[in-house]
């Protein structure tokens, strides 16, 4: 907590940034020994939210932490300052904003006194802000009797200012500005979050905390629009027949009947809670969209024959990427902009996940009737790759770890497999929103993980810039650190495996990390072996000669497959139970797992008694399969997890598609063969 006179005194040191300590002091009559006791107190509490401290520096002046904004907003200190806007880039889309929503005479005197800046700047600005109205066709006007204003069709300056209102909510003062310049009253934003509150429990969904905020200021400006005659016209909506059928439209119309709201502005409205992103909901995927729940299901299935990966729940999946997509259909259908406030990168391990999305992604795209953009490629990417770490590796462990995220469910998935990777000895709770993480009770957690400012008695670390390797990096140590108390020694072992692997036949790794840490003191039993993740294979890490098998007779499907699984269950590679689930899993042959109609991988659910191998048959008298169609090459794939396996895959989908490549090895020896293989020319991959 923080006493009123620290806050006092706290507002009085801030206010006086360019002061030194001494003068801070003596210009308010404090003693130097009063001003650093504030500075320790409040240094405190900056600690408890994972921030920075005040530092006093060489000059006796002092350096205030990033997020300081937010720190004093949250403690309610509000200082002459607050919104003052420094970035001409953030003036001009402010000006954007205020002249699509602020009835009033809009001169360059007017801006001059609300920005505190001098009538130069804010021609400067105004010059800024008719760049970014361009973008869509708009323009900004001058007239005595009204000041400034922007012309253009009613739908492009909606689009325009809510492109506005996201820059500036990407402000982490977003909201507090937005509030000041569009002069909303206490009032009008409590009835339009009461109005939000009320969709969410009909719809029986909660918005990301991000997307609910967003939808608040977004409704206020339409409002606004409205009340000031400017409507959308009826054109804009044609062939729009589908919003009328949501549920979103039946509640818009319910909402808003006692507002002299035509049709188009019901959908318009509707069609925004259609495309912001979804935080939970409280029922499965039902009858809504099921052309795309169909093209889901239907991507599913070729990524699971491209990838040799087999989702024991499907229907889990399925509903996840319905909640992310539903949005997404309908920013990509009718061309709203994106919202999202953090984009993710792909994390190398994905990387490769990403790719066999992007190879499977067809049936969606025909649903949406256009390209999938690589944004949304990477959260689809994201979803699959977490939920396969979900199922594989689930963590019962003494630390207890909560992950609050503001945003929607795709973020709250990337953060949540980023940290469960980053730290396997933790047990993590289900992702949850602000307002569940209030009703939590402290004692049932460890550590909090935010991607937002809070308050807090426990551990808490923000999570909201992990954009580089080194950030990872520096989370995962201090984290380590403050929790195990285990140095930078612990980092480097990783790399001296793999290194040690490289150059060695037999190594047992699993007795040999948790000896040499024992070494530095420093091993802790609760910590997971997990972090030590096996680096990506090529196929010729795996597939050695002795595994390359030329038949010249004819065979049959099983007989065929028989053989390819018998060449790894002789070396001791897969176990007798996992060629019996391969074996009866494909009685015949089927194109679902026949790669680029060329070679026939038959796999099944990885297996942790298996290692991860392949087993090639090259058949001189091919198999007839279906209508005719015929296989010279069958390749059986063991893995004992869900991950190992996909680099080398990949390569065998490349393989699968050349058929010059396939018809020489036909006329190989085995050793040929592999020597080919090792010389092959592969699409590098990060």
């Amino acid at each position: 907590m923080m006493d009123d006179r620290t806050k006092m005194i706290l507002s009085e040191v801030i206010k006086n940034k360019s002061l030194t300590v001494e003068g801070i002091a003596n210009n308010n009559g404090l003693t130097r020994y009063q001003i650093e006791h504030v500075l320790y107190k409040t240094n405190i509490l900056l600690q408890g939210k994972g921030l920075g401290n005040i530092i006093i520096n060489d000059q006796d002046k002092l350096d205030f932490p990033n997020e300081f904004d937010h720190f004093l907003v949250e403690y309610n200190i509000l200082l002459d300052d607050m919104y003052f806007i420094s970035s001409p880039k953030e003036r001009a889309h402010m000006l954007i904003i205020i002249m699509c929503t602020v009835s009033e005479d809009l001169s360059a005197n007017y801006f001059s006194e609300e920005f505190r800046v001098s009538n130069n700047t804010i021609f400067n600005d105004l010059k800024k802000a008719k760049e970014e109205v361009n973008h869509f066709e708009c323009s900004i006007e001058y007239s005595r009797r009204s000041g400034y204003e922007i012309r253009g069709t009613e739908w492009n300056i909606r689009n325009c200012m809510l492109q506005s209102i996201n820059f500036m909510m990407r402000n982490k003062r977003g909201a507090l500005l937005l509030k000041h310049y569009m002069k909303i009253t206490v009032t009008e934003f409590n009835l339009l979050q009461m109005r939000i509150k009320a969709i969410e429990s009909e719809l029986k969904l909660y918005y990301a905390e991000e997307s609910y905020h967003h939808l608040v200021y977004f409704f206020i400006a339409i409002f606004r629009r409205f009340n000031q005659f400017s409507t959308l016209e009826d054109i804009f909506f044609v062939g729009y027949e589908e919003l009328l059928d949501t549920r979103e439209f039946l509640l818009m119309d319910e909402f808003t009947e006692n507002l002299e709201l035509s049709k188009s502005e019901k959908m318009y409205m509707a069609l925004h809670l259609l495309s912001s992103n979804i935080y939970h909901i409280e029922k499965k995927v039902d009858d809504e969209l099921p052309e795309l729940t169909r093209a889901i299901e239907m991507f599913l299935d070729e990524f699971q024959r491209k990838s040799c990966i087999v989702f024991k729940n499907k229907n889990e999946l399925i509903s996840r990427i319905f909640f992310h997509l539903k949005p997404a259909y309908y920013r990509i259908r009718y061309r709203l902009s994106t919202p999202y406030k953090i984009i993710p990168t792909i994390a190398r391990e994905y990387s490769h996940i990403s790719v066999l999305v992007e190879k499977s992604i067809q049936p969606i795209e025909s649903f949406l009737e256009s390209d999938i953009p690589e944004i949304e490629i990477d959260f689809l990417s994201i979803l699959v790759a977490a939920y396969i770490d979900e199922k594989s590796n689930p963590k019962f462990t003494e630390t207890r770890a909560v992950i609050v995220c503001q945003n929607g469910i795709s973020m709250s998935v990337l953060f949540s497999s980023i940290l469960k990777k980053m730290f396997p000895q933790f047990y993590f709770y289900e992702v949850m929103s602000i307002k569940d993480f209030e009703l939590l009770d402290s004692k049932s957690y460890d550590i909090v993980f935010t991607t937002t400012f809070l308050k807090n008695e426990k551990p808490i670390y923000l999570i909201k810039n992990l954009n580089t390797i080194d950030d990872f990096n520096d989370l995962r140590n201090k984290v380590i650190l403050d929790f195990y108390k285990i140095g930078n020694s612990e980092v480097m072992l990783s790399q001296i495996v793999n290194l040690i692997e490289k150059h060695t036949d037999s190594f047992d790794k699993i007795n040999f990390i948790p000896s040499i840490l024992s070494l530095f003191g420093e091993y802790d039993n609760s910590f997971g072996m997990n972090h030590f993740v096996p680096a990506t294979k090529n196929i010729t890490d795996i597939l050695t000669p002795s595994n390359i098998i030329k038949v010249n007779h004819h065979l049959s499907w099983q007989e065929g497959l028989e053989i390819a699984g018998n060449n790894l269950l002789l070396k001791n590679k897969i176990s007798p139970e996992y060629l019996k689930k391969v074996t009866d899993s494909y009685k015949e042959l089927d194109s679902s797992i026949v790669l680029r109609g060329n070679i026939a991988i038959p796999h099944s659910i990885p297996d942790y008694k298996s290692t991860l191998s392949m087993s090639l048959v090259i058949l001189e008298q091919p198999i007839v399969y279906e209508d005719g169609k015929e296989v010279h090459f069958i390749l059986f794939i063991s893995t004992p997890n869900k991950e190992e396996h996909i680099n080398a895959l990949l390569q065998v989908y490349e393989l699968a598609g050349d058929d010059s490549f396939l018809e020489e090895i036909q006329k190989m020896t085995s050793e040929e063969i592999y020597e080919k293989l090792e010389k092959y020319k592969f699409i590098e991959r990060e």
